[in-house]
């Protein structure tokens, strides 16, 4: 289950670039609001940030590295409170 997540978050992910990369309308409104609402849209990316940091830690601890779920899941929860910590810090 976590693995297909994970794998449909990367293919949302290319498909966004490849959205992003190509239509050249969508990404100037794209800027144009990220200029408009900069403090915002850098808490926003922070926020998805750091849910990727989570569920990539899990991925890692709890299939790869075979660790109980409640193990991995307390220390995918402290990596990303660890990263949204020194992100909001540096970014916003």
């Amino acid at each position: 289950m976590l693995k297909t997540l994970i794998i449909i978050g990367l293919i949302c992910c290319a498909l966004f670039l490849i959205v992003f990369a190509l239509c050249k309308p969508f990404r100037d409104f794209l800027l144009a609001l990220y200029k408009k609402n900069k403090e915002l849209a850098d808490y926003i990316i922070v926020g998805v940030m750091t849910t990727a940091v989570c569920y990539i830690v899990l991925f890692i601890f709890y299939s790869l590295l075979n660790i109980r779920i409640e193990i991995s899941n307390a220390i995918s929860w402290c990596a990303s409170v660890i990263f949204t910590f020194i992100m909001n810090k540096v970014v916003v």
